[in-house]
C-alpha cells in the first residue's frame, strides 16, 4: 500500500498556485459532480497522437545523452468537465504553442523531449468542496504515471532523464517522484527534477523523500529545483500563509519554510543573483519563428522566506501576466530560459561524468 502512503503525505504538498490566483466564486458552476461527469477515455501511449512531444520536434535525439519527461501545466479552461479529452484539439493547440514551445523547448540542447498528454485537471479544480477536484487530478496523475511507465518500458533503454514540469505538471512529478523513484533502483538514473510552479516544503526532505534531496548546488544529481516567483515587493504573506495552513502540524518552523532553488545561481549558499548573472529571458511579443528574443541580464532573482522576488520587472516596458500581489506564475521558465538551460545541460555532465 505504499502508493496510497506517500500520496496522502503529498497531498498537503502540492497547492496548485495558478488556480490559487484565479480563484471564482462560480468556478465549478456547470460541472457535475465528478462521478456523474462523462470521463474522457484514456491516452493510448502507443499511438503518437498520445504524445505532445517526441524526440523529433526539438531535433535533439540524434545526438543527446538524456532523456527529459515533461508534464505541461495546466491549459484546459473550461467549466463544463473535470479533465481533458486528449483529443480536443484547441487545448492541444494552446498546450503545444504557449507551453511547449517556451518551457519543453529550454532542454532541447541536452536531451531528447517526451512530453504525454493527458486527462488534465481542470482550471479552478483546486476550488472544489465536494472532492470533485482531487478525483480530477488523481485522474489525471495516472495518465502522467501511465505515460512515464511506458516511456521507461518502450522508449528509455536505460538512458539518465530528468523530468520537467510547471504547475499541474510539478504537481504530478513530485507525486510520481515520491511513488516510483525516490529510494528505489530507478533513481540511480534520475538526474534532477525542475518542478516550479508548486509549493514544496521543506520538511518534505527526508520524510516524504527520503533519498531524494532539493538541490543544494548546479551539479547535485538525484534531486529536485522548485521555485514561485513574485514581483520584488509583491506580497508574499498571503502565498506562504495559505501554504503553512496546507502543510498543517507536520512540521516545525524550518520545516514549514518553502523550497526555493534559484534559478539563475542553482546554488542554495548563492540565494540572490544579479540581473548581470542572467543569460537570457524569454519574454516580450513572439518573433517569426515562434518564441520572443532572448534578453540577457534582464532580471535578477533573490530567494526569500521560501519565495523566488524577481527584481526588475517594473523597469521594463513588457507584457507581463502579473497575478494578484505579484505573483509571476506564468513566467517562472522565461525569466530564466538560459540560465535553465546551462544547467541542465552542467547536470547532465555531471551524471556522465561519473559523480552519480
Amino acid at each position: 500500500m505504499k502508493h496510497f502512503h506517500r500520496t496522502a503525505a503529498l497531498t498537503l504538498l502540492v497547492t496548485l498556485t495558478v488556480c490559487l490566483a484565479f480563484r471564482t466564486t462560480a468556478a465549478n458552476a456547470t460541472r457535475p459532480n465528478f462521478d456523474a461527469d462523462p470521463h474522457p477515455p484514456p491516452p493510448e501511449y502507443a499511438l503518437t497522437a498520445a504524445w505532445a512531444s517526441l524526440p523529433q520536434r526539438f531535433g535533439a535525439a540524434g545526438r543527446a545523452r538524456a532523456d527529459v519527461f515533461y508534464v505541461h501545466p495546466t491549459t484546459y479552461a473550461t467549466r463544463e468537465h473535470w479533465n481533458q479529452d486528449i483529443a480536443d484539439t484547441v487545448t492541444n493547440s494552446k498546450t503545444d504553442h504557449d507551453v511547449l514551445a517556451r518551457q519543453a523547448s529550454i532542454f532541447s540542447a541536452c536531451c531528447r523531449i517526451y512530453a504525454p498528454r493527458y486527462r488534465q485537471a481542470a482550471t479552478g479544480s483546486i476550488e472544489s468542496t465536494d472532492g470533485s477536484g482531487e478525483k480530477a487530478f488523481a485522474l489525471a496523475y495516472e495518465d502522467v504515471k501511465r505515460a512515464f511507465l511506458y516511456y521507461l518500458a518502450h522508449f528509455n533503454r536505460g538512458r539518465p532523464f530528468i523530468l520537467v514540469g510547471h504547475s499541474q505538471g510539478s504537481r504530478h512529478l513530485n507525486l510520481l517522484i515520491a511513488e516510483l523513484i525516490d529510494h528505489q533502483p530507478l533513481q540511480r538514473r534520475f538526474i534532477a527534477a525542475y518542478t516550479p510552479g508548486v509549493s514544496l516544503a521543506i520538511g518534505e526532505f527526508g520524510t516524504t523523500y527520503k533519498t531524494v534531496a532539493l538541490c543544494r548546488a548546479p551539479t547535485s544529481l538525484h534531486c529536485i529545483a522548485s521555485w514561485n516567483s513574485f514581483e520584488a515587493g509583491g506580497n508574499t504573506q498571503p502565498y506562504r500563509a495559505r501554504n503553512a495552513q496546507h502543510f498543517g502540524s507536520r512540521f516545525d518552523a524550518a520545516g514549514l519554510t518553502l523550497a526555493c532553488v534559484n534559478p539563475i545561481s542553482f546554488d542554495l549558499q548563492i540565494p540572490a543573483a544579479a540581473a548581470a548573472e542572467n543569460q537570457g529571458a524569454l519574454l516580450g511579443p513572439a518573433a517569426a519563428h515562434g518564441l520572443p528574443t532572448l534578453l540577457p541580464k534582464s532580471f535578477g532573482a533573490r530567494c526569500v522566506d521560501g519565495v523566488l522576488m524577481v527584481d526588475g520587472t517594473h523597469n521594463r516596458a513588457l507584457t507581463l501576466t502579473v497575478l494578484p500581489n505579484g505573483m509571476l506564475h506564468y513566467h517562472d521558465f522565461d525569466f530564466f530560459y538560459e540560465n535553465i538551460r546551462a544547467n541542465a545541460l552542467a547536470r547532465v555532465a555531471a551524471y556522465f561524468s561519473g559523480r552519480y
